[in-house]
């Protein structure tokens, strides 16, 4: 199946719905993989590792009565790395992290045969492959990358997805160029409503200004309802949203290896 569709060692495995990164590992082997999946319950998506150096989070939106959209929030993300200075092992310098101490429980059993070494200086490892702010990647605010030309590609990109309204399209692109000219970016992942402006979480930015933010992100939300219903779309109802909410948090039960 997977080179059928093309697709090669390394890959990324995923709950088909899932959310902060958990239970998403990348793959080396048919062998781990098999493992992955009978160690864990329910349906997984099994994606191509795409190795574009720059992973961003690229929240667009569009009103049901204008037939051009905004991107809203544009997050740059920030891989979990430790750099060397030729004088710590690499144990120390997790553990000196700002970041990584919070990830030591899983790190030091990934990284268990290298922990006592010493890392060459200013040589990177890269300790998380997953870009996922619960797995210890750090959330940047890029919004200074958003303009009208980053909103035309985007507004292409959305035509495509029938009632489609807002949504943060999570993907890696080879470089920032390449992004203004619509080429060399893999999306990974469309997430709808519940999506978050990630920029939010940058921890240089202004605690008032994120809450600003997001109760902004509600309101674009609340008008596109609002502009849905008087298009005839009728809300879903109170009992399957319940319904929906419950399955939704309700974690299944993962099966032993």
């Amino acid at each position: 199946l997977l080179a059928k569709n093309h697709i090669s060692f390394p890959v990324i495995a995923k709950p088909n719905v899932g959310e902060r990164g958990t239970e998403v590992e990348k793959i080396q082997s048919l062998e781990q993989l098999t493992k992955h999946l009978h160690a864990h319950s329910g349906n997984f998506i099994i994606q191509e590792f795409i190795t574009f150096e720059n992973e961003l989070g690229v929240l667009y939106y569009r009103l049901p009565s204008e037939k051009k959209g905004k991107i809203s929030s544009l997050t740059i993300k920030k891989f979990l790395s430790v750099t060397g200075n030729g004088k710590d092992s690499l144990a120390t310098l997790i553990n000196q992290s700002a970041r990584a101490r919070f990830q030591w429980k899983k790190l030091k059993v990934k990284f268990a045969d290298q922990l006592p070494e010493i890392l060459p200086k200013n040589e990177v490892l890269l300790l998380e492959p997953i870009g996922n702010h619960c797995r210890g990647t750090a959330f940047l605010n890029g919004n200074h990358l958003i303009n009208s030309q980053l909103e035309a590609i985007f507004d292409e990109v959305a035509a495509n997805i029938d009632g489609f309204y807002l949504g943060r399209f999570d993907l890696k692109v080879s470089n920032f160029d390449d992004l203004y000219a619509g080429k060399n970016i893999k999306i990974m992942e469309l997430n709808g409503v519940s999506s978050d402006p990630g920029h939010i979480y940058d921890p240089d930015y202004q605690l008032l200004h994120a809450y600003r933010d997001f109760f902004r992100h509600f309101k674009i939300i609340a008008e596109i309802s609002q502009q849905n219903i008087q298009n005839g779309i009728k809300p879903i109802p109170l009992k399957m949203l319940w319904q929906i909410a419950r399955q939704h948090f309700r974690k299944p039960k993962s099966v032993p290896a």
